[in-house]
């Protein structure tokens, strides 16, 4: 049943998707892939600038946080169409449905910003974060690739303005794969610019079981 619904999925993708440049399955451990030309050149302008303005977001009540790993805030899916075609592709993509909707985070790296070593672990109403999807807005001109210490081998993947960068956070058994953990490197020259989809699933669903849809098409 599983196998099915994700083959459905797939077989939507090209209606959602359409073709990519390149889907590049980067690691099995952790299970790691990356997409160049996920958004289109029009769709990243429009989300930098719906997001260019800071201030306006804190005026409309929205919290912006402000550390040393960047500006950052969740941005309303569902208040824009472009963000929200964003999402249904990139679930399309994994053949799963986000149970969380509004788990999609801008962050804005400036220099010398970086984020330290962690794992994407959380739980809400018994939905897991399952995958984690970044897709990339502005990439930096050095510096602040995502890391992944423990995969085997470890590997450090380059942001690429449209590339969309995604894991799965559990091993197929549905536990956590302490191997997704990672870390985003100093950025170095220039600004880095992201937004971040936070995937939440039945542990159990057939993304963690046998991997993203679009392999399975």
């Amino acid at each position: 049943m599983a196998e099915q619904s994700l083959r459905r999925a797939a077989a939507s993708v090209e209606t959602v998707v359409g073709s990519f440049p390149t889907f590049t399955a980067i690691r099995r451990v952790p299970r790691l892939y990356a997409v160049d030309g996920f958004a289109s050149d029009e769709e990243v302008d429009h989300v930098l600038k719906l997001t260019a303005d800071l201030d306006e977001w804190r005026r409309r009540g929205v919290e912006v946080k402000r550390d040393t790993t960047g500006a950052s805030f969740e941005l309303p899916v569902a208040e824009d169409e472009v963000v929200t075609r964003i999402a249904t592709r990139t679930y399309a993509l994994l053949g799963v449905e986000n149970q969380v909707a509004y788990s999609v985070r801008f962050r804005h790296y400036h220099m010398e910003e970086s984020h330290p070593i962690h794992t994407d672990t959380f739980v809400i109403s018994e939905a897991h974060l399952v995958a984690t999807a970044i897709l990339c807005l502005t990439p930096p001109a050095a510096g602040g690739a995502t890391e992944f210490p423990y995969g085997a081998p470890p590997v450090r993947v380059p942001h690429r303005r449209g590339r969309l960068v995604s894991w799965i956070n559990l091993r197929p058994d549905g536990s956590v794969d302490p191997q997704a953990a990672h870390a985003g490197a100093a950025v170095t020259a220039g600004d880095k610019v992201t937004i971040t989809n936070f995937i939440y699933a039945d542990p159990h669903c057939g993304l963690v079981e046998q991997g993203p849809a679009y392999l399975l098409a």
